[in-house]
């Protein structure tokens, strides 16, 4: 994944979510406002409202009388509509679609309809009108935008014509701040580079292959022959505008209409299993300092020097520090929390913070111990990234080691050997994280979500213990005892498997030996969808048999 500007730049978030349920699980929000433009201010544009368009045209024998038809000059049916940036109807250098044609050179508007329809939550809504029997004739009609489709385009044939047509792509009703009042917009005409012919009465004559959409002007085409030949420059042929009817009305996609809360649940996942080289029977987490605050307040980040506060709770495991610092950051913090320590590698701890449109961004830390000054945390995630909409999430964030900066131990239970001078906080290196962070919006959902979470964790930690118990054993016994065990309990392994996950049904053809069975079932492993950990979960809790135990020692190893 990519990111169209740092994650903790304060500015736009993109993020990527995968289902590996201990890597890194993040969420895309890909956040393009306007005319691919970014609104950074938290009030922009909120809730809908709703406009009238008007289409007065300007066409006529005095303003455009080379080669005017006199007696049928008209324009077709509008097709117009309302729509974010993934969507576009038409553009100069862009090609024509099916629906863009058929209006361009027959007036049609049914293919284009039906084209605005398949862009599904794209387009917001649309707006169609019969045509106009005069060019100088008007119309008007009405539609709405919101927040998150505050773009238009419109469109209507210049008939008679080969494949010409006015109209407005991608028009911004909102100017960074505030929805227009009123807007009026000149157009002039475009050709749909479909037809070749040269004036408003030619014959057909298709372009093979296609041309790109262009403007009409005196020199383009360059032949004495084009009813717009030797204009200087061509004259507008008519006048959109758009007004606004009605006050925006507030609504859930703009984040200064509310103050939700926000949780964060850390879940812990480290073990011997999954951390060989980076453990102790002792290893623990510190409690853990979260808080809610703007872009004028940073708790830590990478490549930046630990505060005091960050340092304590490094080096320490103590957040006295850090929540007077907090404490002291006046407007800057919105709220802070202290959470439960794990005394455990593996566990879970909640944080619920309040939020509002000010102090969007979170953050938290709490201590690996024992260790020099390592910890884990997140630090700035955004959760109203483009001052419109709450995320509802989950937002997932593995949980890697980060050094404060202020040790230079090398290992957990390194003697103190303060680093001089301090340097920046910094990853440490390690091929697996620790757990993962999820951040989500408080409600019925996020109630459900951590009651699951609080499931697997449980199941998590007997799963541990279980393979402590059995490793020892497991060694004793020779390789052929533990192919036994495989294949008396695999049966009804599979059966329970199955029970909950369809796709491993691939596991149960009667012709593969027990050993072929287990490989096939562990090489399926590597994708781990939560439906497949949940499953073996379950399988691992209710057996004891070597089987589960090979099977949960698999996960742990490769979360």
């Amino acid at each position: 994944c990519t990111r169209t500007k740092d994650l903790h730049s304060r500015t736009r978030l993109v993020l990527c979510r995968q289902y590996d349920p201990y890597s890194v699980a993040t969420m895309l929000f890909a956040l393009l406002l306007g005319i691919g433009s970014f609104v950074s201010s938290a009030s922009a544009c909120c809730g809908s409202a709703e406009y009238e368009v008007k289409f007065q045209g300007t066409w006529s024998a005095l303003s455009h009388p080379t080669d005017y038809p006199t007696g049928s000059a008209h324009w077709s049916g509008l097709v117009g509509a309302t729509h974010n940036a993934d969507y576009n109807m038409w553009r100069p250098g862009g090609f024509a679609s099916p629906g863009v044609k058929a209006v361009a050179e027959f007036g049609a508007q049914s293919t284009l309809a039906n084209e605005m329809r398949s862009a599904g939550d794209d387009v917001f809504k649309t707006l169609r009108w019969s045509g106009i029997g005069s060019g100088t004739g008007s119309r008007a009609g009405r539609i709405q935008v919101d927040t998150c489709h505050r773009l238009i385009s419109l469109i209507t044939m210049i008939a008679p014509s080969p494949d010409w047509f006015v109209g407005v792509h991608n028009l911004n009703l909102c100017d960074g701040a505030n929805w227009i009042n009123s807007t009026s917009i000149d157009v002039f005409p475009y050709d749909a580079g479909t037809d070749s012919g040269p004036k408003f009465r030619s014959l057909n004559q298709p372009t093979r292959p296609a041309e790109a959409i262009h403007r009409l002007t005196g020199t383009n085409p360059n032949d004495p022959l084009s009813s717009f030949f030797g204009y200087k420059p061509v004259p507008k042929m008519a006048t959109f505008t758009f007004t606004r009817l009605s006050n925006p009305t507030l609504s859930e996609c703009c984040c200064a209409s509310g103050s939700p809360v926000y949780v964060i649940n850390f879940e812990a996942a480290w073990s011997r299993f999954r951390h060989p080289d980076v453990f102790v029977k002792e290893s623990r987490w510190s409690k853990i300092v979260g808080a809610s605050h703007s872009g004028d307040y940073e708790m830590w980040s990478p490549d930046a020097v630990a505060m005091a506060g960050v340092r304590n709770v490094a080096t320490m495991g103590s957040p006295a520090a850090l929540l007077s610092e907090l404490s002291g950051a006046g407007d800057a913090v919105l709220s802070s929390v202290r959470g439960n320590n794990v005394p455990s590698g593996i566990g879970q701890v909640v944080l619920r913070l309040n939020t509002d449109a000010s102090h969007p961004f979170l953050s938290a830390i709490t201590m690996a111990g024992p260790s020099p000054d390592w910890f884990t945390g997140i630090h700035d995630v955004n959760v109203c990234p483009d001052g419109n909409r709450w995320i509802d999430g989950p937002i997932e964030i593995p949980a890697w080691l980060y050094d404060a900066g202020v040790d230079s131990g090398v290992e957990l239970t390194s003697p103190d050997n303060a680093t001089n001078p301090q340097e920046p906080v910094f990853r440490v290196n390690a091929t697996k994280s620790f757990g993962k962070f999820v951040v989500l919006r408080k409600s019925s959902n996020s109630t459900r979500y951590l009651k699951k979470s609080r499931v697997q964790q449980r199941r998590l930690n007997d799963c541990v213990k279980m393979v402590e118990e059995h490793v020892n054993e497991g060694a004793r016994r020779s390789a052929r005892d533990v192919d036994l065990a495989i294949v008396s309990d695999l049966r009804n392994q599979i059966k329970t498997l199955t029970a909950h996950n369809e796709k491993l049904q691939l596991f149960e053809g009667r012709n593969l030996s027990g050993r072929q069975k287990t490989r096939n079932c562990l090489s399926m492993l590597p994708s781990r969808t939560s439906a497949e950990v949940e499953c073996l979960s379950e399988s691992m809790l209710s057996h004891t048999s070597l089987w589960s135990v090979v099977v949960c020692a698999y996960i742990l190893d490769t979360g």
